[in-house]
């Protein structure tokens, strides 16, 4: 997947999550700032690990596994 520059085009999403979702996602971001020491925008967190998923067939079977136990 190619990297992200600041003049590509974004594409806008919606993610629909209940409240617990919604705050581990909050959590998570909160606890990326404390180990960056900078702000993390979530959807930067997902661009992380999009481009995660893709280098990695270790957190892609991951993530594949987790989808078919718990799909939504």
């Amino acid at each position: 997947m190619p990297t992200q520059d600041d003049t590509a085009p974004m594409t806008a999403y919606t993610l629909r999550l209940d409240q617990d979702q919604a705050l581990a996602l909050d959590a998570l971001v909160l606890d990326m700032r404390r180990r960056t020491g900078h702000r993390i925008d979530k959807s930067a967190l997902f661009r992380a690990l999009l481009r995660l998923t893709d280098a990695n067939p270790v957190i892609a079977a991951a993530l594949c596994e987790e989808l078919r136990r718990t799909p939504d």
